[in-house]
């Protein structure tokens, strides 16, 4: 039993094809050099494994290669990517066809975890620790890109020494593609569940990586992220993140718009670094990385490889149309530090883009997001990104939307900035934009410049709404002993939208195109509505306020969900027409004036009074 067949000889890979019947036979060295093999329990009740296997003498190293979708139309399984690039690679290698795909002929991606009767990671998993043991390495990189990518992270846990690489991978199945490749996997693959919901909840580690590292200590792993794929950055990376300790390392580089694997190339160098530098510091290979790496150089979530500038005072920002992309960090009292980067070059369309780096910590608050920075700086024009100087007064804040203190309110010096670098770029009009938190601020932001339009998605309109935990991180943050009733009382221009559009002192006229996801029930119950019903909740009424907002309501998905990048551009391309329209270029005006004192007059005493509820109510 288990002795290997010679059937034939593998046309495409010019290699002898042959069968086991068991992977307990399995003896790497009585076989062919290369060698295409099928190991089909004679049983039965395990899928086929398929792989492709090259060795080399004396190779330090072995290299495992995965697959991701397939079209089925295309290709014919099993699939073995990348062999012309890889096959004279110094070393052992593997590659292995996910034998999931056996379970429907439509079935386009499998994630290489098997079906109701087995879990193929761990057999798969089992079949690399018996070849690496046999032929003596203890380098063992297992690389693949999207969901192949999801097999190495899930295969390395098991694999003791093992190192993934994994391309721009997904982490929770039912996160990718608005969740259509998960149900078509359940109803191929575990027809006991009836939705892929029952999947993840009976069987959390093999839907979840998150769940997965957190039952397992082993696995380690270089996490490849493109930087222009918005769609995997936001549900697959970010989600992830938190969810690992330092057995995972994220790189982010940009290798295209949107979810596409690097070029053969540089998965070929990357595979070499990984192999050459096993222990070592993933970022020094990344794209545009310095030929070596500060110590305290930025993480995984800032914008990468851009020169710093640390100024002494706000007034040392100087920028003209020649400089080059860089990092600012600047003090702007009460302990609070602004960071941001900045392109000042000539404008195209006279439009200047500013955008707003949500924060996860206290501990990354100078931290910009490269995600961010690639939306805002791919099309070649003048951008600013800032980062929230407010949480970093205090490690238990994480979103503080640009409050500052009630003494120094960071929208002043956002707005010098904005103003300098309007003037080098030569751009007269301002675009201010971001999504939840960071579209309130663009809307409070945007409201400094008549020739402004703020395009929120999704925004949050009144922070006096939110949770209690608001008031425990903004309390934390700077400031103590203020109370909902005080903040009403005597600034909340900076905590509700409304505040900030009715009373003329605080506004100078901008516009705003306001993108709402229709599905996130959430901030259309909390945000969207009681908004529209300080409005009137009618036509009459939004033209009261002189035809200056006006609303998108796209169905982007359930939740939280965000526009996808084509769609985001045609809303700001649509939000920059209108603007030219309606604000034709005027003198240029100067720096906003805050009124004298908080305080600040909201109409009506029953309109004051609805305020203050609204404020107790918590």
């Amino acid at each position: 039993m288990g002795a290997p067949v010679h059937p034939s000889t593998d046309s495409r890979y010019g290699c002898p094809w042959l069968s086991l019947d068991t992977t307990e036979a399995v003896d790497v060295m009585s076989w062919p050099p290369q060698v295409r093999m099928d190991i089909t329990d004679r049983t039965g009740h395990f899928l086929p494994i398929e792989l492709l296997m090259f060795r080399q003498p004396s190779a330090e190293a072995l290299v495992v290669h995965l697959h991701g979708s397939l079209d089925r139309q295309k290709y014919e399984i099993p699939r073995f990517e990348r062999v012309a690039t890889m096959e004279d690679l110094p070393y052992h290698q593997l590659w292995l066809a996910d034998p999931t795909l056996h379970l429907d002929p439509g079935l386009r991606i499998g994630w290489y975890c098997g079906g109701s009767g087995e879990d193929s990671t761990d057999r798969l998993a089992r079949l690399i620790n018996e070849i690496a043991a046999q032929l003596g390495v203890e380098k063992i990189v297992i690389q693949g890109s999207s969901s192949g990518g999801f097999g190495a992270l899930a295969l390395t846990t098991r694999v003791p020494g093992s190192l993934a690489l994994a391309f721009s991978p997904q982490t929770n199945m039912g996160r990718f593609s608005l969740g259509r490749s998960a149900s078509w996997l359940v109803k191929a693959a575990f027809p006991e569940y009836v939705t892929y919901a029952d999947f993840e909840d009976a069987e959390p580690t093999r839907a979840d990586l998150g769940s997965l590292y957190a039952d397992f200590e082993g696995g380690r792993a270089w996490y490849i992220q493109n930087s222009g794929d918005i769609d995997h950055l936001e549900t697959q990376m970010y989600p992830f993140q938190p969810q690992v300790d330092d057995r995972v390392t994220f790189v982010l580089e940009h290798h295209c718009t949107g979810h596409n694997p690097p070029t053969p190339q540089r998965v070929r160098g990357w595979v070499e670094h990984a192999v050459a530098n096993y222990h070592g510091d993933p970022q020094t290979f990344r794209l545009g990385a310095p030929a070596s790496v500060p110590a305290d150089s930025p993480g995984p979530h800032d914008v990468g490889p851009v020169s710093v500038v640390q100024l002494e005072h706000l007034d040392d920002f100087r920028p003209m149309p020649e400089d080059p992309e860089q990092r600012y960090v600047v003090g702007i009292g009460d302990g609070m530090a602004l960071a941001f980067v900045a392109r000042p070059c000539p404008s195209k369309n006279r439009v200047l883009r500013v955008g707003f780096s949500g924060t996860e910590s206290a501990s990354v608050s100078h931290r910009l997001s490269l995600a961010e920075r690639d939306g805002l700086g791919k099309l070649g024009q003048p951008y600013i990104l800032f980062a929230d100087p407010t949480p970093g007064r205090s490690p238990d804040s994480r979103t503080s939307w640009y409050l500052g203190t009630p003494d120094v309110d960071p929208d002043d010096a956002m707005e010098l900035i904005t103003r300098r670098v309007m003037a080098a770029s030569g751009s007269p009009y301002l675009l201010a934009e971001g999504s939840s938190a960071n579209g309130f601020v663009a809307l409070r932001f945007s409201s400094r410049f008549h020739n402004a339009v703020a395009v929120p998605e999704s925004p949050q309109t009144d922070l006096l709404r939110g949770p209690f935990r608001v008031w425990e991180e903004m309390f934390s943050a700077g400031w103590t002993g203020w109370s909902p009733t005080r903040v009403v009382a005597e600034c909340s221009h900076r905590f509700r939208v409304m505040d900030r559009y009715t009373d003329s002192r605080w506004n100078r006229g901008n516009l705003v195109h306001y993108v709402h996801n229709a599905g996130d029930g959430e901030h259309v119950l909390e945000h969207l509505t009681p908004l529209l019903e300080e409005f009137g909740a009618s036509p009459g009424a939004i033209r009261a306020l002189g035809g200056r907002f006006r609303f998108s309501t796209p169905y982007i998905g359930e939740g939280p969900a965000t526009l996808p990048h084509a769609s985001r551009s045609a809303e700001h391309d649509l939000a920059i027409a209108w603007l030219k329209r309606q604000r034709p270029v005027a003198a240029q005006e100067g720096v906003f004036t805050a009124p004298e004192g908080r305080s600040q007059d909201r109409g009506s005493p029953a309109a004051r009074a609805r305020h203050l509820a609204v404020a107790l109510a918590e």
